[in-house]
């Protein structure tokens, strides 16, 4: 799947929701990302919130091109996650339509 850039974004609302588990059974958060893991260059189109003790604080701004870890099963991509630019340490999930797919990498 190198370099295709054409993955459809699922609508994510959690992994209790996700098509995916119904592949693993109900208790094997987790087993989608072993099984379906990709790595992707992303650029965010819209500013992505953390929410943190029930504050919402920015995570990533518009513009910014990361590498990404997500989960892609046939040409859809489920969820993925990064590293904030704006605050160390903090890895959340990434509201997927606030990106935009740069790359599929290896």
């Amino acid at each position: 799947m190198a370099n295709e850039t054409m993955l459809e974004k699922y609508d994510y609302k959690g992994c209790g929701s996700c098509p995916l588990r119904a592949d693993f059974g109900t208790e094997s958060y987790g087993d989608c990302v072993k099984n379906h893991r990709v790595h992707l260059k992303i650029k965010v189109t819209k500013a992505i919130l953390w929410e943190a003790w029930n504050r919402f604080i920015p995570a990533f701004k518009v513009g910014d091109a990361v590498e990404v870890e997500g989960v892609a099963k046939d040409g859809i991509l489920y969820c993925c996650t990064g590293e904030s630019t704006l605050h160390p340490f903090v890895k959340d999930y990434m509201n997927l339509g606030a990106i935009e797919i740069l790359e599929v990498m290896e």
